[in-house]
């Protein structure tokens, strides 16, 4: 695959607005993320979201949801790169859920995030974000993050294991490397260039997703192992590709 981004169709601009006009692509994101996975009833997902073809064994498909704290965003051509991160008021925390597909892509079907600008931009994408109230909380031995969504909250707490450094070396000598194609609900996709990965630690992690989603209806506890993953930098591309 040639193209990296796929927008299926124009989406609207309140007030007319291009959020390309003063942030432009592409895009090079610096953030703390922490990866939990649990599991959905395949049936449930496939009920709303009919036309694709979910990954899923007995009848169960598994869901991965990372809890971010963005730091920084690089943006602007090559020979006009622009930098905003925490030092200029930048900076918000986000929960990516996504769901393996059959062909080599994943699904995506919400993203929550606690700030106006990376909603603008990500719909601008095609992406599924919306605003909520969220908490992020990372030091050398945990993560605590939780994300307060319309029927409840979900909540994690991990204990990090190891320094990460020997896990993270395959991956991040292999680096620039691209991700799957991500699939949203809006029919656009994406292609994100992994740059770094300095760290991933595996963590022993407790917690409840928690989704104000009709194929979620329940609290879905996590899986005990995942991983995080500090200063992660990854790139998003223009949407020409």
């Amino acid at each position: 695959m040639t193209k990296r981004v796929h927008i299926a169709h124009e989406p609207e601009r309140p007030g007319g607005v291009d959020p390309f006009d003063t942030t432009r692509p592409p895009f090079d994101l610096e953030a703390d993320m922490l990866f939990v996975a649990t599991t959905v009833a395949t049936d449930d997902l496939a009920r709303q979201h009919p036309s694709l073809r979910f990954l899923g064994v007995a009848g169960a498909t598994p869901l991965v949801a990372w809890f971010a704290r963005v730091h920084a965003l690089t943006h602007g051509p090559e020979g006009d790169r622009r930098r905003l991160d925490e030092t200029t008021g930048f900076g918000y925390d986000e929960l990516t859920v996504i769901a393996p597909l059959r062909e080599r892509r994943v699904f995506v079907p919400v993203i929550y995030a606690t700030q106006g600008l990376t909603q603008q931009v990500g719909q601008r994408y095609g992406m599924p974000k919306r605003l909520a109230p969220m908490t992020f909380f990372a030091d050398d031995t945990r993560v605590d993050a939780t994300a307060t969504l319309g029927r409840g909250r979900s909540e994690v707490q991990a204990l990090l294991l190891a320094s990460g450094r020997i896990l993270a070396r395959p991956f991040d000598r292999a680096a620039p490397w691209w991700s799957w194609p991500a699939v949203f609900p809006s029919g656009s996709f994406i292609q994100a260039r992994i740059v770094r990965v300095p760290r991933a630690q595996l963590a022993h992690v407790a917690g409840t997703l928690v989704l104000d989603e009709p194929w979620l209806s329940e609290p879905a506890r996590l899986w005990p192992l995942g991983l995080f993953v500090p200063r992660l930098l990854m790139r998003l591309p223009a949407p020409d590709g």
